[in-house]
């Protein structure tokens, strides 16, 4: 039993390890989310998101639930989140030389507060929920995901401008403008 607990183990990190199944988890963080939204927000097309959703599902990082057509899937337990969160504590620690990094992992996602909704899905957003920041016509707009900017870039018809995040730290403190 000893090692079958390393093994099982092994198999949630290898779950957790593409970039894109991470991101899933992410958009999952607060809601339940269908099948379609989940690829409009990351533009993936439809069969490698059942690849990502399908290795998710299997390791129990995921769960679905059919209503009607649609299948809506949440993370079946908070803790796998927190992990999540430990892990950037700990990327913390290793780039706590490089400050502007250091800013954004340092933040905790459960205590920040929304800075704005996605144009394009809908999600609240925070600061550290905001996978890109585009300036258009003298406003920021926030995204959950690149599938989402992409997507407002095409039906806005936006010419390529940078989209380089703003630091965590800006946004947090515009955020806590917007309150006051």
């Amino acid at each position: 039993m000893y090692q079958q607990i390393f093994e099982l183990h092994t198999d949630i990190l290898k779950a957790l390890s593409h970039p894109k199944r991470l991101e899933i988890v992410h958009l999952l963080r607060n809601h339940s989310l269908s099948v379609s939204e989940i690829q409009e927000m990351l533009d993936l097309p439809q069969a490698n998101l059942s690849q990502h959703l399908q290795v998710l599902r299997e390791n129990q990082i995921v769960a679905c639930l059919k209503k009607g057509k649609q299948i809506f899937y949440r993370v079946t337990n908070p803790k796998l989140l927190q992990a999540c969160d430990l892990i950037r504590e700990v990327l913390f620690e290793q780039y706590q030389d490089n400050s502007h990094f250091n800013q954004e992992l340092r933040t905790n996602i459960s205590d920040l507060l929304p800075i704005g909704i996605d144009p394009v899905c809908g999600m609240k957003l925070t600061s550290t929920t905001t996978a890109f920041t585009f300036y258009d016509n003298g406003t920021n707009y926030y995204f959950c995901a690149s599938g989402c900017l992409e997507k407002y870039k095409v039906t806005r018809h936006c010419e390529e401008r940078s989209d380089e995040a703003i630091p965590a730290a800006e946004i947090a403190s515009l955020a806590i403008g917007r309150s006051q």
